[in-house]
């Protein structure tokens, strides 16, 4: 062999890489357009209080882990990012900007489509095929969460079970096996199904390729120990975090009804299903059922666990996303005739099929992309700063002007052109003698919207007790003149202006 690859062999190689990424991109942004996610809920990440949407309710307390990797969740369904701390330490200690952070899923599920695009280019061999493939892979509720969840980092997870699944290196599978508990626990219970698919897929069984299979096993367990020996440590100390989640979801578990456990099931992967079943279905011709059978028992084993593991059922099952790829593989190398047409049939179903994020007690529909973008317009109730503007009325009425003002604050978040908020948080801070702050919000109000007459009354009160008259009296002009006719401070403000105008110091006369 030679030592050194041929030029040709290099540029082959590159331009597969290429090509690979030019088709994950166009499959991503396929499923992006047939099922968008409802990012203009994600505006509620600028909130400091929860709002009950999955795209934001993780993010909150994921920031906060970036300030202290070590902090508890006070939310049951956040408690597992206290042994998630890959990202939040090298965010922390590294000092990197928080939008990155939230950026990291996105990049996720680039890297995972390219890598589903690779693979399935080299072992399919056509560009066409290797892209139907790759948008039935991110046609998963994987995908769905990770570019619609702010948080989630299911792309990780994905990218770390394709690796284990289908690449040969050890040395990457050790690393996967070492780091990825660390990001998504869940990627130690895929193994039991991730296993089994190296097997079939890098052609262990079929080449009677004992030592190799023994050698990869021996890998996984020596990479996974060290988190196991860590989690089994604090489980025995006592770990009231973990055993809280186990409590807490185990009771909620028994409510939910049957039917509603089989509607998880169906929304995990749609058509996809028949692909999963091909898997087991191509195995058993190629092996024999001694090794489908097992294949199809730790499918179905690790579906309904999966059901059961988390509320959010869909994303769960995402663990058998491996089986899947394969067996849209194994199908497409099928020569029976017809077998050619099954993936793009499987594929059409399930870019036009409903899909759902699926959890237990609710459901939230995936819309088109044009949907998604005609819907920022129209926020929800929760996301209107209107909303928070009426509550602060409401709170300062009743007397509790720190709620008010955490009101305002918040409506200023969704919205810092909102005069009126600005002229609201200033009256709030000047009666709680906060002039300087007050002031300063006056002066924003003003800069948006300059006849603002409650504002410039106000600022005309700031400058008459700080000696400036000639100012005050400016502003009571203003606004008198800017205000409508039915401005229930009309007369107040006249008032105001004819006892500055008898009061002031007449001006002195001109040499």
């Amino acid at each position: 062999m030679d030592q050194f690859q041929h030029p040709e062999s290099i540029v082959a190689h590159r331009r597969v890489v290429f090509r690979s990424l030019g088709i994950a991109v166009a499959a991503g942004l396929l499923v992006l357009f047939m099922f968008a996610p409802r990012f203009s809920l994600w505006r509620a990440v600028l909130l400091d209080h929860r709002l009950p949407f999955p795209e934001t309710h993780r993010a909150r307390d994921a920031l906060a882990q970036l300030q202290d990797p070590w902090v508890q969740s006070d939310s049951p369904s956040n408690a597992v990012l206290s042994w998630r701390l890959l990202f939040p330490l090298v965010w922390h200690y590294g000092k990197l900007p928080p939008l990155a952070y939230l950026a990291m899923p996105f990049l996720g599920c680039v890297l995972t489509l390219w890598l589903a695009a690779w693979l399935s280019l080299r072992r399919l061999g056509d560009w066409r095929r290797t892209w139907m493939a790759t948008a039935l892979f991110a046609a998963l509720p994987w995908f769905f969460v990770s570019t619609g969840w702010l948080a989630y980092f299911d792309s990780w997870l994905m990218l770390g079970m394709l690796v284990a699944a289908f690449i040969p290196s050890r040395v990457a599978l050790a690393l996967v096996c070492l780091s990825m508990p660390w990001i998504d626990e869940r990627f130690l219970l895929a193994l039991p199904v991730v296993v089994p698919v190296r097997m079939i897929a890098l052609g262990r069984i079929e080449q009677g390729a004992w030592r190799g299979l023994l050698a990869d096993l021996a890998v996984i367990v020596a990479a996974s120990c060290p988190y196991l020996g860590i989690r089994a440590a604090i489980w025995l100390r006592g770990d009231p975090g973990s055993s809280g989640y186990v409590r807490q979801y185990w009771a909620e578990m028994l409510t939910v009804p049957l039917p509603r456990f089989l509607v998880g099931l169906w929304s995990g992967y749609r058509a996809a299903w028949l692909m999963i079943g091909a898997a087991i279905c191509f195995v058993a011709q190629r092996l024999g059922w001694r090794w489908a059978g097992p294949l199809a028992v730790l499918v179905i084993v690790s579906a309904v666990g999966s059901l059961l593991v988390a509320a959010d059922m869909s994303r769960s099952l995402s663990i058998e996303a491996p089986v899947m790829l394969l067996g849209a593989w194994l199908w497409c190398e099928d020569k029976k005739p017809g077998a050619r047409y099954a993936l793009p049939v499987v594929l059409a179903a399930n870019l036009l099929l409903p899909a759902s994020h699926v959890i237990w007690h609710f459901s939230v529909d995936l819309r088109y992309l044009y949907t998604e973008i005609d819907n920022l317009q129209k926020p929800p109730r929760e996301l209107q700063p209107d909303t928070y503007f009426g509550m602060a009325k409401e709170l300062r009425e009743g007397g509790d002007l720190a709620g008010a003002e955490w009101a305002y604050d918040v409506a200023i978040r969704l919205d810092d052109k909102f005069a009126q908020a600005y002229a609201g948080r200033a009256s709030l801070r000047l009666q709680k003698g906060n002039v300087d702050a007050g002031l300063a919000d006056l002066e924003t109000a003003l800069q948006l919207k300059p006849d603002l007459a409650d504002a410039l009354l106000m600022r005309a009160a700031v400058y008459r007790s700080r000696g400036q008259t000639s100012a005050a009296i400016e502003d009571l002009r203003k606004a008198l003149a800017g205000a409508p006719t039915d401005w229930p401070l009309r007369e107040e403000t006249q008032e105001f202006l004819d006892l500055l105008l008898r009061t002031a110091a007449p001006p002195k006369p001109v040499p």
